[in-house]
């Protein structure tokens, strides 16, 4: 999923950790469920930017994601391969 790509991109970021402790305060809760975590982690991160948008894409062509990230490779690899 790209969303699971794009949760890779930001995991040495000092947001992530804030993200890290939301999830942990949601999954205490008794009614609340995070069905698809890494869309999640992807929609949670792009809430810490300014100007947010719910779009990954509108988001990566705004610069927000860093597609130059060691984390896209395999993606690079397997297009380059086509």
């Amino acid at each position: 999923m790209l969303e699971t790509v794009l949760c890779r991109t930001f995991v040495d970021e000092p947001t992530n950790r804030c993200i890290d402790d939301f999830f942990e305060c949601v999954e205490r809760l008794p009614d609340a469920a995070i069905d698809n975590p890494d869309k999640a982690r992807a929609f949670a991160y792009l809430a810490t930017k300014r100007n947010p948008h719910h779009s990954v894409g509108v988001a990566a062509k705004a610069g927000v994601w860093d597609l130059d990230h060691a984390a896209f490779d395999g993606v690079r690899d397997f297009l380059r391969g086509l």
